[in-house]
């Protein structure tokens, strides 16, 4: 009995040697809490507790109040270990950025304050024009990049030094400011605690911005440790809904309250702080259209978009050739900004959404070795059944709901193949009775490799004709819906904005067609 107690209280001596196992995931932030604005916390603390949570570790957020004023240094020295910023290059290089919005752009939404008495100065506001016709001066902090984006809008504005707190109390005054734009998740505080201002009532100013987390690098506190953790927590945290809960706990209110969507929008462009560097993943292997080539992208659509791309300032983009599943596996994962050449099929590729303004349209034929159009087979997919038909790997659109339903009840044989060039060649060997093909890449390719003495026609390979008509499908570039929800790029709207308005001008003067001629030429 002695010895079975004395075991026993060793192992509980010993157990408590042992650091707790919660330890292992436990996450210790040093983080601010706004001394002027001691509520504005709240819903960043929450979000940043409930992420860790649920996703398995133990939060332990060491708070301090501190001046906003304070904050950026003590980030920089490491006192803090993390703080939510409006995301810019500048703070992206400085600090260590989590890329995920935070507020769903709520920040975004600017709403004003104004001198009580001057509602009718903004009435018959309901252009950006207008509304820089007025004249007026708004307040801002000083060094904000509200003030950046201002001054690119050729808006009037002044930055208050020292205490930007002071913009509140001269706007009443009648100094300096005429207004004072918050966010729409901050001005409705903030009218509890100024009275003296009123909320102007018909506009919102709109910018494509949202907060990020940032990190201290170094010091005694520094956050950098944690960004894995942190960032793969809070895109869960996204993903789950758990971050519209909250912002709809903390906010969602503001919208009715403010009469947000019975306001006047008006957008504001976002000013080019540096040459934004983005990467569009492309098919490594549709020829003629976009393909792989001494690891560069080649082909017809890629002419256009390197065109489209180099006429959009503030954007340096580069093109990456992919397999096409694999591109599209990253889109779905958010793994990458977007992919070219992209079709529409919201009802099986939903992460592959929204797509760009079509800048070509595809035809779709059936090509056969000539001994199975003897009779003619005009109507697709009903005269195909019995046949083996061919297409290219990953182009599961193709073919229509009547002919994959005719596949897998067994009446139609379907074969892939990675590449229209190797398609052809499989078709011309017997390998398959038809192929689904793009009009235009069959006439490019099918006369290139008889040119090149690759296809035998009649010879060791058979002879080809143009069966049935299948369908059209528009190409555009399509963008990662997964990525966009997690504004991992905060440039998106902005690119999608630029290139579109690219697109159109090159299809309104005919240039498309221009570049695609003179590549078969």
């Amino acid at each position: 009995m002695f010895i079975k107690l004395f075991i026993l209280l060793t192992a509980i001596s010993f157990s408590l040697l042992l650091p707790p196992a919660a330890n292992s995931d436990e996450v210790r932030l040093h983080i601010p809490v706004l001394e002027d604005s001691p509520k504005l916390h709240l819903y960043f603390h929450e979000l940043l507790e409930t992420a860790l949570k649920e996703a398995g570790h133990v939060p332990v957020l060491i708070s301090r109040k501190m001046p906003q004023l304070r904050i950026k240094k003590s980030l920089e020295s490491g006192e803090i270990s993390i703080y939510w910023m409006l995301e810019s290059t500048e703070r992206n290089a400085e600090y260590i950025p989590i890329e995920v919005g935070l507020t769903n752009e709520i920040i975004g939404k600017r709403i004003l304050f104004i001198k009580k008495g001057d509602q009718h100065l903004y009435d018959n506001v309901n252009t950006l024009d207008d509304f820089r016709k007025l004249g007026l001066v708004g307040g801002m902090g000083n060094n904000w990049f509200d003030a950046k984006i201002w001054e690119y809008n050729d808006l009037k504005y002044m930055e208050q030094s020292g205490n930007w707190k002071a913009i509140f109390r001269k706007i009443p005054e009648g100094h300096d400011y005429n207004y004072f734009s918050r966010g729409l998740n901050e001005i409705l505080l903030e009218s509890k605690m100024y009275p003296d201002l009123d909320i102007e009532k018909r506009l919102v100013l709109i910018y494509d911005r949202d907060f990020y987390f940032y990190l201290s690098k170094t010091g005694e506190n520094a956050g950098r440790k944690y960004k894995d953790i942190l960032n793969s927590s809070l895109r869960e945290a996204r993903k789950k809904g758990t971050m519209d809960k909250l912002i709809q706990k903390y906010w969602g209110s503001n919208f009715e309250e403010l009469n947000y969507f019975n306001r006047t929008g008006i957008h504001l462009k976002l000013p080019v702080e540096k040459t934004i560097e983005v990467t569009i993943l492309t098919d490594d292997s549709y020829k003629p259209f976009s393909f792989e080539e001494n690891g560069k992208a080649k082909g017809m659509y890629i002419d256009v978009l390197r065109t489209a791309f180099s006429r959009m300032k503030g954007f340096n983009v580069k093109m990456k050739p992919v397999p096409w599943n694999r591109g599209k596996m990253m889109m779905e994962r958010g793994q990458d900004f977007a992919l070219a050449p992209a079709f529409y099929h919201g009802h099986n590729w939903s992460y592959l959404y929204p797509n760009s303004l079509p800048f070509y349209t595809e035809t779709i034929i059936a090509v056969c070795a000539e001994e199975f159009l003897k009779s003619p087979r005009p109507v697709w997919p009903d005269d195909y059944m019995d046949l083996i038909i061919g297409n290219v790997a990953g182009f599961d659109g193709w073919g229509g709901a009547k002919f994959h339903a005719l596949v897998k009840e067994g009446k139609i044989r379907y074969d892939e193949t990675i590449g229209t060039e190797r398609m052809i060649r499989r078709l011309g060997r017997k390998r398959m009775d038809c192929m689904m093909i793009e009009k235009r890449a069959f006439d490019y390719l099918f006369a290139k490799l008889k040119e090149e003495g690759s296809y035998d026609e009649g010879g060791k390979d058979v002879r080809l004709k143009k069966g049935a008509f299948i369908g059209i499908d528009p190409v555009s570039v399509g963008y990662s819906k997964t990525a966009m929800e997690w504004v991992k790029y905060p440039f998106q709207f902005d690119f999608m904005q630029s290139f579109d308005s690219e697109i159109y001008m090159m299809i309104k003067s005919g240039e498309i067609e221009k570049i695609m001629n003179a590549y078969e030429d």
